[in-house]
């Protein structure tokens, strides 16, 4: 995705509007904008109230974008700054209305787009769940197309040329050991005596699973290093699937950045 364009019309009048603006996007070869309108009203207590319209021709959906409307000419400040508050699909029309904006000399409105974040999982519904690597390999990916399929969010494919996304990984067994020590506190006994006490030492190396998911073009979207706190026993591959849904869910950003 590349920016193309951004292009502000002034309009010179204390209370401004309709302000019309065209920022201008490429995806898969084609090009599409982001169209914008913007106006102020000034109340009678001396504050402005911005309404602003965009609409996302673009044809790609975005995670986070922001723009900034500019009352008084010097772009370092905004007199307001509207953003998304979550997934912004091709085709979708936003409106919004600021709080007032502190009384200052209008020099007219420009509109500037300050962010556009693509998002990285619109087109990813299909996964492959690749052949995981380790001792705990076979069953853990089992346990990981189960959870693919309960997530409701993706599709199992069985090919993964059908796939938009392959996910890889490694998955280990946990594994225990014990030494027990015999203790016999008559050094006087025969050497065959049966020992007075006996103490047991355990240890244990948990069970590890470690995944990746790929796109198409071999990008890496998410991993799961296991060093997230997963409830219950032999549910890793439950949270790790968990943590990919909650990384594909709208953003819950409520600042203007």
């Amino acid at each position: 995705m590349r920016l193309l364009m951004g292009l502000a019309l002034t309009a010179g009048v204390a209370c401004a509007g309709p302000v019309k603006a065209v920022f201008s996007f490429t995806v898969d070869g084609a090009a599409g904008p982001i169209a914008v309108e913007a106006k102020a009203v000034r109340s009678h207590g001396g504050h402005a109230v911005v309404s602003m319209t965009a609409h996302n021709n673009t044809g790609i959906q975005f995670r986070h974008v922001s723009f900034c409307v500019d009352l008084t000419g010097n772009l370092a400040e905004c007199g307001a700054v509207f953003w998304t508050a979550g997934l912004w699909p091709p085709g979708k029309e936003l409106n919004w209305v600021s709080a007032p904006v502190p009384d200052k000399p209008f020099k007219g409105l420009k509109i500037t787009l300050r962010r556009a974040d693509r998002d990285p999982y619109a087109k990813i519904r299909r996964i492959w769940v690749a052949p995981l690597e380790g001792t705990n390999g076979e069953l853990a990916r089992e346990q990981l197309i189960a959870s693919v399929i309960n997530s409701r969010r993706f599709v199992v494919v069985e090919a993964q040329d059908k796939a938009d996304a392959v996910i890889r990984g490694r998955a280990e067994l946990a594994t225990r050991s014990s030494v027990a020590k015999a203790e016999n506190p008559d050094p006087e006994a025969a050497p065959r005596a049966a020992p007075r006490s006996v103490e047991t030492v355990e240890t244990s190396k948990p069970e590890v699973l470690i995944l990746r998911l790929i796109t198409k073009d071999g990008d890496n979207l998410w991993a799961w290093d296991d060093s997230a706190p997963c409830a219950g026993f032999n549910n890793r591959a439950r949270c790790a699937i968990d943590s990919l849904r909650q990384s594909t869910a709208p953003p819950t950003t409520k600042d203007g950045n």
